[in-house]
């Protein structure tokens, strides 16, 4: 018998494209469960397997301290020593506070890289940021905190199923995540959700009133949802030096920074 392609399935085959298996980095795949009646997204090479993570850009894997996996073992740390001695060609930080848009001054990015030190965290990593001229840390620097820490849990995020979305009254038309700090054995430990409103969406600019609020979140609410629900599952797990009250995290496509070309990104492991 056929299955529905409802809005669940869509989502998974996308997932299929931009994730991968948390636990052995093969691709993924949907198929249905007959036995509960939903759409389910597996590792492709091991249905046993628990835990999706996002395909990631090398520097985001810098920052996250997780390059060796894809460049063998001592990636990272020529990485990282290369960033360390060329912060001023290579630092990852933010140049602008990533709420205003406002340019970073020299003292506020010395007043940051105080701020990483005391959280455990490297500044020119891109590990803290300026947000509303109060700076956080990132969630790429809690992910770098939580594989540096070797903290044995994986981290599984993805769209709520309907059973989810009635748990968590979330209405028609808002976009929902939930990320899950999954054990090697397989046990959910702590969860987050992500949401993103359908007004949060549409809402206008009141400076600019034929403009949108947040044109990220308008054009990628559902990466906007993920990454809150990643977000608030990593605030609960990651204990920083520092503990401080964050606010949702800006998806890292947002940060007004310039990207490290491929080239400059591959120098640092030659």
């Amino acid at each position: 018998m056929e299955q529905p392609e409802n809005e669940l399935y869509r989502k998974y085959k996308g997932m299929e494209g931009t994730h991968i298996c948390a636990r052995c980095g093969h691709n993924l795949i949907t198929i249905w469960d007959g036995t509960a009646g939903i759409w389910v997204l597996m590792c492709a090479h091991d249905h046993e397997h628990k835990g999706f993570n996002r395909r990631q850009a090398a520097q985001t894997m810098i920052a996250r301290g997780e390059l060796d996996t894809t460049h063998g073992a001592g990636a990272q740390a020529k990485a990282d020593q290369a960033l360390s001695d060329n912060q001023q060609e290579y630092s990852l930080m933010a140049k602008a506070d990533i709420a205003t848009g406002m340019v970073i001054s020299p003292a506020q990015v010395a007043a940051l890289v105080e701020f990483a030190d005391r959280c455990g965290l490297r500044a020119y990593l891109g590990h803290v940021c300026l947000y509303f001229g109060k700076p956080y840390p990132t969630i790429d620097g809690l992910y770098w905190k939580k594989n540096r820490d070797k903290l044995g849990f994986m981290v599984d995020c993805q769209p709520m199923t309907d059973k989810e979305r009635l748990r968590y009254m979330v209405i028609d038309g808002d976009y929902a995540f939930i990320a899950k700090a999954i054990t090697t054995g397989g046990d959910v430990i702590n969860t987050g959700i992500g949401i993103v409103t359908a007004e949060e969406m549409s809402k206008k600019s009141k400076k600019h009133p034929e403009s949108f609020a947040a044109p990220i979140v308008r054009d990628h609410p559902q990466r906007m949802a993920e990454k809150r629900a990643e977000w608030q599952l990593l605030k609960k797990m990651v204990l920083l030096g520092d503990e401080v009250d964050s606010p949702e995290p800006m998806p890292r496509e947002s940060s007004p920074r310039e990207p490290l070309s491929q080239s400059g990104i591959d120098r640092l492991w030659e």
